[in-house]
């Protein structure tokens, strides 16, 4: 783990203060009570929610607390419908185990053992002994793979609100409890949660119950372009290569007066200054995690993309700016008046180059949402009902 000097983390801690004041006067947020939690040893319920991924403006990577999935510094990221993400939950008392689906297979052990970080917290918390079935599927808003488009974040958001739905319902209206149990599936789904643009507290020794997103905006004029790509690479190893890097300090100390300034900037709905931040985010990001471990996130389509955005916006005066996580996907920050030419753009463009990228546009979205029960069966396929049925679950 990267060592950081006492004064270095003291800058970091008071930046992240200074940004939650700034909530405080700009946002006229008001900070909710941790709740006092119920005690169930045994639950009875069921849930069916959507949820959205992010983008990361002023992007979060590395943990000072990988338990706790606790950040170094604050963050800002944007919440968008290039996916949604809809989870099923049932904690049924008659279950043995714990029966976690991905799409339409049993989750692999990595996988379930880091979804199941959010359920047993839960139970820690609850005292809960009741096993559930968790049936959950990213629907993507135009056919595609993807690798880089904050995905994680939108299974946070969905477990936690249908985690309490089923459960605890009575806890479902405050969304500072929302917000921090998300956070134990995907430190960035503590944005999916809150929705819309929103910023994340966090520095070293943060209790965990401090460390939440609040959102920011009600209405702004940024659209996403999206090109989706895909890549088998995992961003648990990104976290540990930015690390690595001589650059990470530099960016972690930095980031809190970044915040400021990118919220400033939503403020004043100012879509080119929120583009050129991210953009300048994402090469920094870029630096870190092939300077810290040779861990390329981007492709040759990502930086032919790129390329071709600074042409768009110098040559063309459209507003037009990259913003890449931790995949090689490309999100082109732009608004509602330049977003159709610029999709337009992309799409012939990489024609040109031979590429079949399926180049679509995305919008804000907000917080989970609670769907009808019934809905639920558009997830149960019948390869999901046969392993349910083996499980001995009731539908």
């Amino acid at each position: 783990m990267v060592e950081f000097a006492k004064e270095e983390l003291e800058m970091i801690e008071n930046g992240d203060k200074e940004v939650m004041q700034w909530v405080r006067e700009n946002v006229g947020w008001i900070e909710e009570e941790w709740p006092k939690i119920p005690q169930k040893e045994e639950v009875s319920g069921e849930a069916y929610v959507k949820a959205h991924p992010i983008l990361g403006i002023e992007k979060y990577l590395g943990m000072c607390d990988k338990s706790e999935r606790l950040a170094w510094f604050p963050s800002l990221k944007f919440t968008n419908d290039s996916f949604t993400t809809k989870t099923w939950i049932k904690f049924d008392p008659s279950l043995s185990e714990d029966v976690i689906i991905f799409g339409d297979e049993l989750a692999g052990d990595k996988d379930r053992k880091r979804y199941l970080k959010i359920i047993d917290k839960f139970r820690e918390w609850t005292g809960c002994k009741t096993k559930c079935v968790v049936v959950s599927k990213h629907i993507p808003k135009i056919p595609a793979k993807a690798k880089g488009l904050g995905l994680s974040a939108a299974s946070g958001g969905a477990a936690a609100k249908a985690i309490i739905e089923a459960a605890l319902p009575e806890l479902n209206g405050n969304k500072r409890f929302l917000n921090v149990l998300s956070r134990y599936l995907s430190g960035s789904s503590t944005s999916s949660s809150a929705g819309g643009f929103s910023v994340w507290f966090s520095h070293y020794g943060i209790d965990s119950k401090d460390s939440f997103a609040i959102r920011l905006d009600e209405k702004n004029d940024v659209k996403l372009v999206v090109v989706p790509i895909p890549k088998s690479i995992h961003t648990a190893n990104a976290h540990d290569a930015a690390q690595k890097s001589e650059l990470y300090k530099y960016w972690a100390t930095n980031k809190p007066k970044n915040v400021l300034k990118l919220m400033e900037a939503i403020k004043k709905n100012d879509v080119h200054a929120i583009g050129m931040i991210a953009e300048l985010d994402s090469l920094n990001l870029f630096h870190l995690l092939v300077s810290g471990d040779g861990f390329f996130n981007w492709n040759d389509i990502t930086l032919a993309v790129l390329t071709k955005v600074i042409e768009l916006r110098k040559e063309h005066g459209l507003c037009a700016y990259c913003s890449m996580d931790t995949g090689p996907s490309v999100a082109i920050i732009t608004n509602s008046a330049d977003a159709e030419n610029v999709k337009s753009e992309i799409e012939a463009f990489l024609k040109e180059k031979g590429e079949e990228y399926p180049v679509y546009i995305a919008d804000e979205a907000g917080a989970p949402e609670v769907l009808p029960l019934e809905q639920k069966k558009e997830l149960l396929t019948d390869e999901v009902l046969a392993i349910l049925k083996e499980k001995g679950v009731e539908v």
